[in-house]
């Protein structure tokens, strides 16, 4: 089972736009593995969207997902940054650091940040 959560990509996220994203942890059924991801898209004009595609992402793999909390990404890849911020009226504030951190992770090469955190 744990071999499944390696076919989740850490992150999914759309490019040049603004638009709502989640944090995510998946875990094999039987609790023992997990990993968090982070998804989102500007296709999605609400939080509850992106968790519908990805719960049947991973129930497809046999897998478990529990959203974490929401908010914003602004994504410009042509300055390579990445802005994270805001909440889900949903799911409630993603913590931003777990955020940044995955997204530092499948992008080395960005400023990534939080705005108004120096």
């Amino acid at each position: 089972m744990a071999e499944q959560l390696g076919l989740c990509r850490d992150v999914e996220i759309d490019h040049d736009a603004e638009y709502k994203y989640i944090v995510v942890q998946v875990r094999t059924r039987d609790k023992a593995h997990t990993k968090t991801v982070v998804r989102g898209y500007k296709w999605a004009p609400f939080h509850d969207k992106i968790m519908e595609k990805l719960s049947s992402e991973v129930k497809e793999l046999a897998l478990e997902c529990e959203c974490m909390g929401g908010g914003k990404i602004k994504h410009c890849s042509m300055e390579q940054t990445i802005q994270v911020y805001g909440k889900s009226m949903g799911y409630g504030k993603a913590d931003h650091t777990t955020t940044v951190a995955k997204l530092k992770e499948a992008y080395p090469d960005y400023n990534i940040t939080i705005p108004g955190d120096d």
